[in-house]
This record gives C-alpha cells, sequence and structure tokens, in this order.
C-alpha cells in the first residue's frame, strides 16, 4: 500500500471475562485494506483496553511494513496522556 492510510482501533466490545480489540486498516482514497480482531482475556479498564489497542495497531502495521499511517483513538484521555510531559514507570 502506498500513500499511506489510517489504523481506527476500537477497545470495546466486552465479551464473558474477555476484551475484544478491533483494528482496521483503510487506504488513502477510504478503501478497505484489512481487519484484525485480539482478544485479551482480562476484562480491563476502558484507557487501559484503548493503549493496549493502539499498541497492538503499531505492532500490526510494524509487521505489515506500513509506512506513513495514523492513528485514530476514540478515548480522548489516551490521547491526552499522550501529549502530556508525565512519564510513566512501569
Amino acid at each position: 500500500m502506498t500513500g499511506g492510510g489510517k489504523v481506527t482501533t476500537v477497545g470495546g466490545g466486552k465479551l464473558t471475562k474477555a476484551t475484544r480489540i478491533d483494528m482496521c486498516i483503510i487506504n488513502n482514497q477510504g478503501r478497505f485494506v484489512r481487519v484484525r480482531t485480539e482478544r485479551i482475556e482480562h476484562i480491563l479498564d476502558v484507557k487501559i483496553g484503548e493503549v493496549i489497542g493502539l499498541l497492538s495497531a503499531l505492532k500490526w502495521v510494524d509487521e505489515l511494513r506500513l509506512r506513513n499511517m495514523d492513528f485514530e483513538v476514540d478515548c480522548k484521555r489516551v490521547i491526552n496522556d499522550i501529549y502530556s510531559n508525565r512519564t510513566y514507570k512501569l
């Protein structure tokens, strides 16, 4: 895929004792390219689920060797934390 595209992640879809993360890649003309769903075996906080979804999308795009991609996340708190000056220790 040339010319970039967009990856949309949706962390939600709470299953019984699991969380589903859906990812979709569209090209720069808005056409569907690929979709991926991952299941995480623990019930997650929404913010944590969104962060894990973004990390999964970053890894997936890297595996596919795609470049110039935009990432869309629907949790404003995650975006605010990414752009803040806060440091997190693991």
